[in-house]
C-alpha cells in the first residue's frame, strides 16, 4: 500500500456509504491527491492543472470536502 492509501480508500468508502445511489464517483482519488499536491508545490490556479490530472473542478471540490473535515 503506498503511502496515504489508507486515508483515501476510507475517504472513498465512507462517501460511497453516504451516497444514496452508491454512486462510486468518476475519477480515482490517487490521482486527486496528486493533482493537490501538485497545486501545493507550484502554487497554479485551479484552473491550470494539467490535463492529464482530474478535472479541476473535481479537485477542487475533494479539497473543499477534505479541508471542511479537518
Amino acid at each position: 500500500m503506498g503511502f496515504g492509501q489508507p486515508l483515501v480508500t476510507g475517504w472513498k468508502q465512507t462517501r460511497v456509504a453516504r451516497s444514496a445511489t452508491g454512486d462510486q464517483g468518476s475519477c480515482d482519488l490517487r490521482e486527486v491527491v496528486n493533482a493537490l499536491l501538485y497545486q501545493n508545490r507550484t502554487g497554479c490556479q485551479w484552473r491550470l492543472l494539467p490535463h492529464d490530472l482530474p478535472a479541476w473542478s473535481a479537485v477542487l471540490y475533494c479539497f473543499t470536502l477534505w479541508r471542511k473535515r479537518a
